[in-house]
């Protein structure tokens, strides 16, 4: 009974799969996980880290994977700067055009919502 579960397991996961596909998560950050060009850039770097640590004697393995890294980093860095330049300009255009509700949409997209909660009074002993 428990391999006819798994085999019928596995076959709906592989049609669904197939059928659907996974889960792209729309991100307001400006590190995306679906971007093919970070995901292969961290691929490569990862490679090369995993190459390097399995022969640590290796100074090419090192020297490349240090290299490599610090060419990931640099774009991910300008990446980063681009897309906090883009919505800089994009509140400033909202602020120009007094369109609030745009200006403080992007606000709570880039800094996430308020809470609005009220923080409990404890005492010394615990909360009342």
């Amino acid at each position: 009974m428990e391999e006819a579960w798994q085999d019928f397991k596995l076959r709906v996961l592989d049609a669904s799969e197939r059928t659907l596909g996974f889960v792209r998560r729309k991100h307001q950050d400006w590190f995306d996980d679906n971007d093919p060009e970070i995901q292969t850039k961290l691929d490569q770097m990862h490679r090369q880290h995993i190459a390097w640590i399995n022969d640590k004697n290796s100074m090419s393995n090192k020297s490349t994977y240090h290299r490599t890294k610090q060419l990931v980093q640099a774009r991910l860095r300008s990446m980063k700067d681009s897309w906090w330049r883009q919505k800089a300009d994009e509140l400033q255009m909202a602020a120009y055009r007094k369109d609030f509700k745009s200006f403080f949409d992007g606000l709570k997209a880039v800094f996430g919502p308020t809470s609005s909660g009220s923080t409990p009074i404890y005492r010394v002993t615990g909360p009342y």
